[in-house]
């Protein structure tokens, strides 16, 4: 499941949700420390993430959770520990020099 999507049910239920007129990214902004990454990554247990949804969750980290580059392996590492999500990446995903180059060129 994409964050967005995520988000947009958490705020389809939460109770001011309707407040924010349907703009998730307006909720997001103001709900997601309280509602953080673990209940999305708990709707994701025990799934294969694609090369395409894995850099989508690790930008989701870096925009929303402030995670720099070189802190992306060791974050995979942890969401593959705690939430048994398995990441169907090369090897070099797990390498910090990855991500700083690829969020380099960004």
């Amino acid at each position: 499941m994409l964050f967005i999507d995520f988000m947009r049910k958490e705020m389809d239920a939460h109770p001011f949700g309707h407040t924010f007129k349907g703009d998730v990214k307006a909720f997001t902004e103001k709900q997601f420390p309280a509602i953080g990454f673990s209940k999305w990554l708990s709707e994701m247990r025990n799934e294969v993430l694609s090369e395409d949804e894995t850099f989508l969750l690790v930008k989701c980290y870096i925009e929303h959770g402030g995670r720099q580059p070189n802190e992306i392996p060791a974050t995979l590492g942890l969401i593959e520990r705690q939430y048994n999500i398995q990441f169907d990446v090369p090897s070099q995903w797990y390498t910090q020099e990855y991500w700083e180059s690829r969020f380099a060129e960004s």
